[in-house]
């Protein structure tokens, strides 16, 4: 096996020029010692794709944190949602392919140990059973070849897939980063996001008629101004898309495969990948052995999030908490994050909404934001009345209220301090309930004292 340290035999024409065989014999050296390369970056890239998905994890934390407009928060999800089938299909396929060299690898030290393969002579067998042993002689070379082949294959086929979806996904978060900029809503948000389909459509419409109607041959394809704007339109259709890669790898596939085979295997990879990754995030499946435990969250179960000394050092977080769940102090001191997704229905019952400025980008150039005690005054009144607290069976009606980012999560929100005189000796229970909210929840805090 020849070594990639060494040069290929250069072979100039009359002007000096490096010919292609140069550059055959440069890439059959490659081809030859390409497995090597294979394993290592399976090796090393896999142990770190595993951490890919709960980094999305906590990017899609943070954009429910922050965005509150429906809309854009639906096709943020959208965007998040094929990162995930991406990633998904990255590790799936560094798998197979470490697994499928491994498996490879073991088979040619197979053939190296016994070149000779299967000897039938050697075999007591008969009739039937002969003839089967005798049909597997020289299957171990085809074998080595299938596996070698596909190993090869799968590399290429990943990052087609994965480089049309992250190609999706950047494009949505272009469209996104637009509406957010500009705090464009309604009808104008929607023609934002569906612009590139209303252009991508007639271009995609175009190079379809143009290619499905070559064996009809019509008489309007004769036309010469007709073929000039198919043509740009299919040049246009490619540049707007990542070509610069995966143009090569499509065609070298695609002309080399069978057209079912690679349209049936990309749309298993896709609908696979995102049909994990929505039953993996939204938990729709899971084995319960446990029948008699409830996950449902009630008063009659507890969470570590609603303690401020148990919560897992997770940054975005919407539940309440208090300070633990064995109260000793003079107070218990409530926290209730904000939640973005309620601006809608706070605007509507606030007596003074002009005061406050829409959802979207602001530039703060003088650092500190300026203090406007009207407007802060009025904002604690509307979400004091967009909670209701009880504390056992009696609904809390003085609760003084005050802005505050909690120093653990970073979240931003209201606290409040309520006396434990007003806690009985035992379990008490907490409730916090929204009012104004599309989908209003409930989270009940149990603590002792």
């Amino acid at each position: 096996m020849t070594s990639l340290q060494e040069q290929p035999n250069e072979q100039h024409n009359a002007s000096g020029a490096q010919t292609l065989t140069d550059d055959a014999d440069f890439l059959h050296e490659l081809h030859s010692r390409s497995w090597e390369m294979e394993l290592l970056l399976s090796a090393a890239v896999i142990f770190s794709l595993f951490q890919l998905p709960s980094l999305l994890d906590t990017f899609a934390e943070y954009i429910h944190f922050t965005i509150g407009t429906p809309s854009t928060l639906f096709f943020a999800d959208s965007c998040i949602l094929t990162l995930f089938s991406a990633s998904y299909i990255l590790i799936a396929n560094f798998l197979a392919h470490l697994i499928m060299r491994s498996f490879w690898i073991g088979l040619i030290g197979l053939d190296r140990a016994y070149p000779r393969g299967i000897i039938v002579e050697r075999l007591h067998y008969a009739g039937f059973l002969r003839q089967y042993v005798s049909a597997h002689v020289g299957q171990l070379q085809r074998l080595i070849t299938k596996v070698d082949r596909a190993s090869s294959i799968i590399f290429s086929f990943t990052f087609l897939i994965v480089g049309l979806l992250v190609f999706f996904a950047t494009l949505t978060t272009v469209m996104i980063t637009i509406i957010i900029l500009f705090d464009l809503r309604g009808a104008a948000a929607y023609c934002v996001l569906l612009a590139p389909l209303m252009i991508a459509l007639p271009m995609m419409t175009i190079v379809a008629l143009d290619k499905f109607t070559d064996r009809f041959k019509p008489k309007w394809k004769q036309s010469e101004r007709l073929a000039s704007i198919s043509e740009r339109a299919y040049h246009l259709f490619h540049t707007a898309t990542p070509r610069f890669f995966m143009a090569p790898i499509l065609f070298v596939l695609t002309s080399n495969m069978k057209r079912w085979k690679f349209i049936a295997l990309s749309w298993f990879y896709v609908l696979g990948a995102t049909l994990s990754g929505v039953a993996g995030a939204a938990g729709y499946v899971e084995y319960k052995g446990a029948i008699f435990y409830s996950d449902a969250i009630g008063k009659y179960s507890t969470s570590a999030f609603y303690y401020d000394n148990q919560r897992p050092d997770r940054k975005y977080m919407l539940e309440p908490s208090i300070q633990s769940d064995i109260i000793s102090d003079k107070y218990i001191r409530l926290f209730i994050p904000y939640n973005v997704r309620n601006n809608d229905s706070l605007l509507k019952h606030s007596d003074a909404a002009q005061f406050f400025a829409p959802e979207g980008v602001r530039f703060r150039l003088n650092g500190a934001s300026v203090s406007h005690a009207a407007h802060e005054k009025e904002a604690l009144e509307t979400l004091k009345k967009s909670y209701s607290i009880m504390l056992n069976d009696s609904l809390l009606l003085d609760c003084d209220f005050l802005f505050y980012q909690h120093p653990k999560t970073a979240a931003k929100g209201i606290i409040t301090y309520i006396p434990t005189t007003l806690a009985r000796s035992g379990r008490n229970i907490l409730s916090v309930q929204e009012r104004f909210a599309a989908e209003a929840q409930a989270w009940y805090i149990s603590f002792w004292q």
